[in-house]
């Protein structure tokens, strides 16, 4: 092999379906982390290496597939990340061979890990020259790595489910049909009719099962329950329509996502435009493209800016939009007697409020444009302090729109404040949730028209 990057290039097997836009962003976020030219996502699999995405600038190495296994192999191989500073000085026994032959001085590997910590293939990051590679942009790259495999593991999730989904559809399909020629049969014999009610059940018994997938869908999409976090509490509630109502047994618009990030940890709410399929799509790349830039992006308003052009940039024409809430906690090494410092980015999702231990609360400012519609984005931010026993709480529309069947009235923001401010000062977070959902199911009678999500930050003390 010669030193031209341009050369030896092979056939790369084409990437998986899928939207490949949040590996764009990783990509590039790689390059412009490490100051490098070249950045690779590679995947191992049973018929070697594929390259999932390259970002701007690797043209050649994207497609040069002996160059792409020989580094993904050698994180692999090693099952923690590499670092060559020189690849000439680092050379043996020809292990570095095929990538000092295509020009590459400096390279970083780090692996991407599937929930049960095997390795899927990795992150690389190449640079033409001899050159160092700092602390910061180690931890950062490995941050950018863990966002690889999480969204590895939800494109996997959703396959698995759109397959399973696309063949209950069919067995539905064919259970219906069956189903209205036994009726037919029935209306001429009356010893057909055991025969048709059986399929009747049948049928019935699939719908059933399409309910099932809904809500294991629906729960590949939004967490079961918060994670455990040092330092401050969370709930979390999400209730889909009452029975009956015609969005039952399908993928719910609203949804949230609680993860680490390198500062603390990132909170978002969302509430997607729709349901069903669609819902899923937009929500699936709504939370993983949020939890992907939250491992490496301080700033919540960026992170949302990023969503917004990831939605708008994926559905054309077809326009999907969603709004949406993202906190970043600041992590402290032990809990600080002012409280949590809390960033908080809005875009057209009902505000937020504060509730305090003496009985107050406060509004946030909330603001900012729904993602999705325009290219560029409209994101209002601003920051807060939650002293000890205070909590924030975030929320959907179905909270604060919720009303009875044949009312107008919606619970609105001040019955959610007076559901607050009658409130014990020592209330913890799952205390708060549940105060406003019941407060909600008073007003309803129990009635809900719309899915809601209610997402509740305390910080503990006081």
């Amino acid at each position: 092999m010669s030193g031209d990057l341009g050369e030896h290039r092979s056939p790369v097997p084409t990437p998986p379906p899928g939207p490949a836009e949040p590996f764009d962003r990783l990509t590039e976020l790689a390059c412009d982390v490490a100051a490098a030219p070249i950045a690779l996502v590679s995947r191992l699999g049973d018929d070697g290496v594929r390259v999932w995405h390259a970002a701007p600038g690797a043209d050649a190495i994207d497609r040069e597939v002996p160059v792409a296994e020989t580094l993904c192999r050698l994180v692999a191989d090693a099952q923690r990340p590499v670092l060559v500073p020189d690849a000439d000085s680092a050379s043996r026994d020809g292990e570095s061979g095929a990538v000092l032959a295509v020009g590459i001085r400096a390279w970083a590997g780090f692996p991407i890990r599937d929930t049960d910590g095997a390795v899927l293939g990795s992150l690389t990051v190449v640079d033409t020259h001899a050159r160092p590679w700092t602390e910061e942009q180690v931890r950062r790259l490995a941050g950018i790595a863990r966002a690889a495999g999480d969204e590895m593991a939800l494109r996997a999730d959703l396959d698995v489910s759109q397959r399973s989904a696309d063949e209950l559809a069919h067995r539905l399909l064919v259970s219906d049909r069956a189903a209205r020629a036994s009726d037919r049969d029935a209306r001429r014999a009356y010893d057909r009719a055991e025969r048709a009610d059986a399929l009747a059940n049948a049928a019935r018994r699939q719908a059933g099962a399409a309910v099932e997938l809904a809500e294991t869908l629906q729960q590949s999409l939004t967490p079961q329950h918060p994670p455990r976090v040092p330092g401050m509490e969370i709930a979390a509630r999400h209730r889909g329509p009452t029975d009956g109502h015609s969005y039952s047994g399908e993928v719910l618009g609203d949804f949230y996502d609680v993860f680490a990030t390198p500062t603390g940890w990132g909170v978002v709410v969302g509430d997607v435009c729709g349901h069903g399929a669609d819902a899923a799509r937009t929500t699936a790349l709504a939370r993983s493209t949020a939890r992907a830039l939250g491992h490496s992006e301080p700033d919540p308003a960026l992170v949302l800016t990023a969503v917004n052009g990831v939605l708008h940039d994926w559905f054309d024409t077809a326009r999907s939009f969603v709004t949406a809430v993202y906190a970043q906690i600041t992590d402290h090494d032990a809990p600080e007697p002012a409280g949590l410092t809390i960033q908080i980015a809005a875009a057209g999702h009902p505000p937020g409020v504060v509730w305090h231990p003496d009985g107050a609360v406060t509004e946030l400012d909330g603001g900012g444009r729904v993602l999705g519609i325009r290219a560029e984005a409209d994101v209002a931010s601003q920051t807060i302090t939650l002293p000890p026993g205070a909590a924030l709480v975030l929320h959907t529309d179905g909270v604060t729109e919720a009303r009875a069947t044949g009312r107008r009235e919606q619970f609105g923001e001040d019955r959610l404040r007076q559901a607050l401010e009658a409130l014990p000062a020592g209330a913890h977070a799952d205390a708060v949730a549940d105060a406003v959902l019941a407060a909600v199911d008073v007003h309803t009678d129990g009635h809900r028209d719309d899915d809601t999500l209610l997402l509740v930050v305390r910080s503990p003390g006081a």
